[in-house]
């Protein structure tokens, strides 16, 4: 793993917390990558999806850490809800958990505040590469890794361009591929992780993500939510809506997320308001 120089922030108005998230991130991710390969246990948890030891172990190392800091902020994971006050941290320890198992580099973890309802900050961390994506708002979205630190903005030339983002498994059936009809993209990537799909917008590589609600808790969006808008990027439900962050564990609706407003209004006139697959 590539360890990431020391931050200098004078500009950055989150100093605590982002100097407290990226320390804990940097922890849990050489938590995570002490048994990248090893692992003995894996376990379904009730969605049928995968937790092995080391989610729970990045997740103990994180939440102990955001508590000992921020003792009087909320706290929303898989494994602990707490809300107090209008402050929540919400917590992915380790997202692509099938990527980590499989051993790809399609896996990051996901740490958010929330403050009064709406994201304010995000971090995605990638214990692979040790690089990083950050966002505050009103303050700009950055990547960091391989010793630079290097400012995100949205692009908004070629806004009919359509490269969506997808989930590996997304086009291996009838409804995945009915609504890329319905889309008609440019062309399709496939990422493996929510945070780092999302991410391929900010970077400007893809135009177009949605993800289906059943599949989707509040720990899985939040960070990606902040960096996304902190560039320029645009996320919201099926319903045209904002997503608001109370406290639920679950986003609760389909979402659609996009570079630019014209592309955000181009998938809600091909798609409307419709339930996506789930993958």
């Amino acid at each position: 793993m590539l360890p990431l120089p020391p931050y200098t922030m004078e500009r950055d108005t989150m100093n605590t917390e982002l100097e407290t998230v990226m320390r804990l991130a940097q922890r849990a991710g050489k938590e995570i990558m002490s048994q990248y390969g090893l692992q003995k246990k894996i376990e379904l948890k009730e969605d049928n999806t995968p937790v092995t030891e080391a989610d729970k172990a990045a997740n103990r190392i994180i939440l102990e850490g955001l508590v000992d800091v921020f003792p009087h902020d909320g706290i929303i994971s898989e494994e602990m809800e707490t809300i107090t006050g209008d402050r929540s941290w919400y917590v992915d320890p380790l997202d692509g958990t099938k990527g980590f198992i499989n051993r790809t580099d399609q896996f990051a973890i996901h740490i958010g505040l929330a403050i009064d309802a709406k994201p304010v900050f995000g971090l995605i961390y990638k214990p692979t590469t040790g690089e990083a994506y950050y966002g505050i708002e009103d303050e700009g979205a950055f990547y960091r890794g391989l010793g630079h630190k290097v400012p995100l903005h949205i692009n908004r030339e070629n806004p009919d361009r359509r490269i969506a983002v997808v989930g590996i498994s997304f086009t291996d059936d009838e409804d995945g591929r009915d609504i890329m009809k319905k889309l008609t993209p440019t062309s399709i990537l496939h990422s493996g992780s929510e945070g780092l799909r999302i991410m391929k917008l900010v970077e400007n590589i893809g135009d177009l993500h949605l993800t289906n609600k059943n599949r989707l808790g509040t720990w899985d969006v939040c960070a990606p939510q902040a960096i996304l808008e902190a560039a320029g990027g645009v996320i919201v439900g099926t319903d045209g809506k904002p997503i608001e962050y109370v406290g639920q564990r679950k986003v609760g609706r389909d979402i659609y997320v996009t570079r630019t407003e014209e592309q955000k209004n181009y998938m809600l006139e091909r798609l409307g308001d419709l339930s996506l697959p789930i993958h």
